[in-house]
C-alpha cells in the first residue's frame, strides 16, 4: 500500500532522526513543558516548535535533488508528524489558558484533525499520541473530565468516531486494560447508556461482549469472534491464549547481575513477593530507552506493589559499556539491573519476540504474561495499566 514505516532509530547516520537533526523534544515531551510553557506562554512555546519544523523543512528541501518524488513526499509528511505529535503533548489540561491561547490551540486541533490521511500514511510511534490528543482535547472542549480515558472515549465528535483510526485506538487502550475483569462491564454500560447508532462502537461493543464470555465458554467465544468483521479481531483470542502461558515452563535461561554473577531468570522473577513484575528490555546504545528511562525510575517509587528489572540485551563485549550507563543512570541504586548472559542462545529474547526496543513485559505473581509488549512509561497508559493490574492481582 506504498506505506512508509519509520520507527525511531539507534542514532546511525544513515537514520531519519539523523538526517532531519530530531532532538530529544521532537521525541518526547520534557519534564519541564508545563513550567516552559507557563513561563513563554503558549504563542512563544508553539513558536518553538514551528521553527523546528521549518528547520526540517528547509532540510528536506535541501535534500530534493537527492531523493525519489515517493521519499521527499514521505519526508515532507513525517515532519508533519513530528510537529503534530509535539502540539499533541501539550497538557493543555493542566495549564490556564487565555481566549487566545485556546484560539491557536484549537486551530492546530482542527487541522491535525483534518489531515488523519496524512497522519495515516506513514506508520510512526508517534500516531498514538497524536490519536490520543485528539479524543482528549474534544472532549476538553466539551468540558467533560479528561483524567480517564474511557470516561471520554464514546463521546466525542462524530468526525472522530467515523475515522480510520478511532476503532483501532479503543482496541489498543482495551487491550492493553483487558486484564482488569470489570472492564468490558464498564465499557458496555457506558455505550449503553448513550443510545448512538455508531458502527465503530457497535463493533466495539459487539467484540468485548464477546471477549467479556470467553471467561465462561473459551471455545464458543472464539467461533463468534471469527465471525465478527471477517475475524478481524481474532488477534484478542491469540493474546488469550498467550496470557495462559508461563514464564514457569521455559528452559532455564542466564542473565548476569553487575557483579558479573549468573542467575537464573526465572529465580529471579519469582525471589520476590510484588503483585506484578515488569522488565524492560533495553541496551546501553538505545537512544529511545534511554528517553523513557526517568519515567520508568519514577513509576518505580510510585507503584511500590509493582516490581520493576531491566535486562540490557548488551553484548558480552560490551558488558562495561552497559554498566557505566547503569551507573550513569541510577548512581548508587543498581538493584534488579541483569544483562543477557549469552545472547547468541536467545532463548529468553525468542520466546518474547522481541524486536524493536524498549520493550516492556508484565507479569504476575505466579508468572502468568499478563502483556508481551507494554506501553512504554512515558506514556500515561503505562502507570495506569499497571495501577489496574495491581488492582486485580490475585
Amino acid at each position: 500500500d506504498n506505506n512508509k514505516n519509520i520507527i525511531s532509530s539507534n542514532g546511525f547516520k544513515a537514520s531519519i532522526d539523523t538526517i532531519l537533526n530530531l532532538n530529544e523534544d521532537d521525541y518526547s515531551p520534557t519534564k519541564n513543558y508545563i513550567n516552559e510553557i507557563s513561563e513563554l506562554g503558549l504563542m512563544q512555546f508553539i513558536k518553538k516548535i514551528e521553527a523546528r519544523f521549518l528547520l526540517r523543512d528547509n532540510k528536506i528541501n535541501g535534500l530534493k535533488a537527492s531523493l525519489s518524488k515517493e521519499h521527499f513526499n514521505a519526508l515532507n509528511n513525517f515532519n508533519y508528524i513530528v510537529k503534530a505529535k509535539n502540539i499533541s503533548q501539550i497538557p493543555f489540561y493542566a495549564l490556564k489558558l487565555n481566549n487566545d491561547e485556546l484560539s491557536l490551540l484549537d486551530s492546530y486541533f482542527q487541522s491535525i484533525k483534518e489531515k488523519t490521511d496524512l497522519l495515516n500514511s506513514i506508520e510512526s510511534s508517534f500516531s498514538l499520541s497524536i490519536y490520543s490528543f485528539l479524543l482528549r482535547y474534544d472532549a476538553y472542549k466539551k468540558n467533560m473530565p479528561v483524567s480517564v480515558f474511557w470516561d471520554y472515549a464514546f463521546n466525542v465528535d462524530q468526525r472522530i468516531q467515523n475515522s480510520s483510526y478511532y476503532l483501532p485506538y479503543l482496541f489498543l487502550l482495551f487491550e492493553n486494560g483487558y486484564n482488569d475483569p470489570q472492564l468490558p462491564k464498564k465499557i458496555t454500560a457506558k455505550i449503553d447508556s448513550l443510545k448512538t447508532n455508531t458502527p465503530s462502537l457497535d463493533t466495539f461493543l459487539n467484540v468485548i461482549s464477546v471477549l467479556d464470555h470467553s471467561l465462561v465458554n473459551f471455545d464458543k467465544s472464539k467461533a463468534e469472534l471469527a465471525n465478527i468483521s471477517n475475524g478481524k479481531y481474532m488477534y484478542f483470542m491469540e493474546s488469550e491464549e498467550n496470557r495462559q502461558r508461563n514464564i514457569t515452563k521455559i528452559d532455564p535461561i542466564q542473565i548476569t547481575n553487575m557483579a558479573d554473577e549468573k542467575i537464573d531468570f526465572k529465580k529471579i522473577l519469582f525471589d520476590d513477593d510484588s503483585k506484578i513484575t515488569v522488565i524492560d528490555f533495553w541496551a546501553s546504545w538505545c537512544i529511545p530507552c534511554i528517553e523513557e528511562y526517568p519515567e520508568f525510575k519514577e513509576a518505580k517509587k510510585k507503584l511500590t506493589q509493582v516490581r520493576f528489572i531491566n535486562i540490557s540485551i548488551d553484548k558480552d563485549e560490551a558488558s562495561e559499556k552497559w554498566k557505566n550507563k547503569v551507573n550513569n543512570l541510577n548512581g548508587t541504586n543498581i538493584k534488579d539491573q541483569y544483562r543477557l548472559a549469552d545472547l547468541d542462545s536467545k532463548a529468553l529474547y525468542n520466546y518474547f519476540n522481541i524486536g524493536p526496543i524498549p520493550r516492556y513485559v508484565v507479569f504476575d505473581k505466579t508468572g502468568k504474561i499478563l502483556a508481551f509488549d507494554f506501553f512504554r512509561p512515558k506514556d500515561p497508559n503505562f502507570q495506569n495499566m499497571l495501577n489496574l493490574m495491581v488492582n486485580n492481582a490475585y
